[in-house]
């Protein structure tokens, strides 16, 4: 039997019959390589390691529990009321109507406690309370002072007859009151930034005619009404004038008047609530000019017209008190 070979058949390909899918090659370029491990030259006496347990959770626990005792005891001395005592109070203030003692009456039961248990709040609090006492700041000065820094109100004009009116227009009430010589402003509840910006405003314009702007009021209605008092160099020479007049018929020398007791003239204006400021402007425009020598004799102005306004006058020549003095004075003169 002849027996044939196949000699088309490679049981052995080549590599350069090898085929491969370049996915599967990438895939297989990212595997890791694994290095084989060095022979062992010689033979090493193997080392003993000693079982060694330790317990981390119990230690870690333990110095926890240690800390936190620490600091337990720490704030307890620290905030105890026999420790750290404040030792010193300090006010610092440009007192004018403040008076020093009473804010340490007030201060001191709050700050008989340990230097870092005092309510710094509280203390701010019962200073802010105090009459004419504006802004407060309180704090701890190392190492067992308490400082209070502390502006007083400044009182621009009075509100109404209780109470006085910072420059933020804010309202504040006061036990002992200041002189009456102050402004006078009123008006409904919210008004008082209105009625203060106004007031500023308008007393600039009655100065163009030496009037000074004294009251300023805005009744339940919203209606205006102001109080200006006469310059005195108008009043002086208006009063000398009738003065003349009214002792000359009596064929009596003319008294010299003491100008310091005798009250200034005042008039007032009735603006209404519409086109106030125009009717304030007719006003100054108008004076003193349209009302003469019968300025004095001037009680009541109405300014509430379109095109106008309307004068009352006083029914008597001359106020009473001013009369009384005259003829005192006279007498004085007389002996």
């Amino acid at each position: 039997m002849k027996r044939t070979v196949n000699r088309d058949i490679n049981l052995e390909p080549s590599l350069g019959e090898i085929k491969s899918d370049p996915q599967e090659l990438d895939i297989n370029l990212r595997k890791p390589v694994r290095l084989s491990k060095p022979r062992k030259t010689e033979s090493e006496p193997a080392v003993a390691i000693p079982d060694i347990e330790i317990k981390k959770p119990a230690i870690v626990l333990a110095s926890l529990l240690l800390l936190v005792s620490s600091i337990m005891f720490a704030f307890d001395q620290l905030f105890s009321p026999d420790s750290f005592q404040v030792e010193e109070l300090k006010i610092s203030a440009d007192f004018k109507e403040l008076n020093p003692q009473q804010i340490r009456e007030q201060v001191l039961p709050l700050i008989q406690n340990n230097y870092f248990a005092v309510n710094l709040k509280q203390v701010e609090q019962i200073v802010e309370n105090i009459a004419w006492v504006d802004k407060v700041s309180v704090r701890r000065q190392w190492p067992r002072s308490i400082h209070i820094r502390l502006s007083e109100q400044k009182a621009v004009t009075r509100w109404g007859e209780d109470a006085y009116l910072n420059s933020r227009a804010e309202t504040f009430d006061v036990e002992q009151k200041q002189s009456a010589e102050l402004p006078y402003l009123f008006g409904p509840e919210g008004t008082e930034s209105e009625l203060l910006e106004r007031f500023h405003d308008w007393r600039e314009r009655f100065a163009q005619k030496e009037l000074i702007l004294e009251r300023l009021m805005m009744t339940p209605r919203y209606s205006y009404q102001a109080k200006v008092i006469i310059p005195r160099h108008q009043q002086k020479q208006l009063t000398e004038q009738a003065l003349m007049e009214l002792f000359e018929k009596k064929e009596q020398p003319v008294p010299v008047l003491d100008w310091r007791q005798i009250e200034p003239f005042t008039l007032t204006l009735n603006l209404g609530k519409e086109a106030v400021e125009q009717r304030v402007d007719r006003f100054i425009a108008a004076f003193p000019e349209a009302f003469g020598e019968q300025l004095l004799k001037v009680e009541t102005v109405d300014l509430r017209y379109p095109n106008g306004f309307a004068v009352r006058f006083n029914e008597k020549e001359l106020p009473q008190d001013f009369l009384q003095l005259a003829v005192k004075i006279d007498e004085n003169i007389s002996e």
